[in-house]
């Protein structure tokens, strides 16, 4: 008797014990689920990658059969499964370091623009005048907060200088172009859904090229005309600018933008006269 007791008790605790692992392998698959062959847990962390580049770091809370309900911050989203390119477990809880997937915000971007100059300078001697110019430039925009990132770029900018041509004297040549590589500092709305604007500062380094100068004058000695000419050679320098501007982007599609930039540079060690420049260009 007592060994039957024995033997329906360990029966007991072995039902027992398998009815628990049942219920919690039934808990657990009931968190599980499967999205685009992705899948996640309910309640973990993940970042959610739409078609066109978005992220959005978060806390997954549900999904039902079309999307899912994703909380960041004090945030909630509902996702749909058709703008979902991929997921994938997140290591990150920083909901800010995200990017909202309706404002479609890419944390890097390619920028590529041109630009008319205006020189500032306008020194009294005539050597010293120049003409309007144009800039070309190629950049890369870093994203490190809602309001706040970087850019570098490679920035090529020309120049001419006004020929002077009198009745006794010539001068001609003396063009400026400068290549620099410029770090700036941007701040401002850098998530937006159409129209975005940010400041920038930044300096530059590189180098100036002056063209040669020809210089002719002529003048009457013991009543002959005398003329007399001679070349100032080319001259090539170190560059180091400032530049200050402001941006106005606007979305044209998902993928591309399209933005405007006056900006005001100064020449930090001597290689040219400052100027403004508005710039144009794509944002991709």
């Amino acid at each position: 008797m007592a060994q039957n007791t024995r033997i329906s008790a360990v029966f007991i605790i072995l039902f027992t014990s398998l009815l628990f692992q049942s219920g919690n392998a039934q808990n657990d698959t009931s968190s599980i689920r499967i999205i685009k062959n992705d899948t996640i847990t309910l309640g973990k962390y993940y970042s959610i990658i739409d078609n066109e580049g978005g992220e959005v770091i978060g806390k997954i809370i549900s999904v039902d059969t079309s999307s899912i309900l994703i909380t960041f911050g004090d945030e909630t989203e509902v996702i749909e499964f058709s703008s979902i390119a991929s997921i994938r477990k997140s290591i990150s809880k920083n909901w800010s370091k995200s990017e909202h997937l309706d404002k479609g915000v890419r944390k890097q971007s390619t920028v590529f623009g041109v630009g008319i100059s205006f020189p500032m300078d306008e020194g009294y001697n005539y050597s010293d005048k120049y003409a309007k110019g144009f800039d070309v430039m190629a950049g890369y925009t870093y994203i490190l907060g809602k309001y706040t990132g970087f850019r570098s770029e490679i920035d090529f900018h020309h120049m001419n200088r006004f020929d002077h041509i009198a009745e006794n004297d010539t001068d001609k040549g003396g063009h400026i172009n400068c290549i620099s590589a410029r770090t700036s500092f941007i701040l401002g709305e850098l998530y937006p859904s159409d129209i975005g604007y940010h400041f920038l500062g930044g300096i530059g380094i590189g180098i100036w090229f002056r063209s040669e100068r020809n210089i002719e004058y002529s003048y009457l000695y013991n009543g002959i005309q005398v003329t007399y000419s001679y070349t100032d050679r080319s001259e090539t320098g170190i560059l180091l600018s400032g530049t200050f501007g402001f941006n106005l982007s606007f979305k044209a599609s998902p993928k591309v933008g399209i933005f405007i930039e006056p900006q005001l540079n100064y020449f930090i060690l001597n290689g040219g006269p400052n100027y403004y420049a508005i710039k144009a260009g794509i944002i991709l």
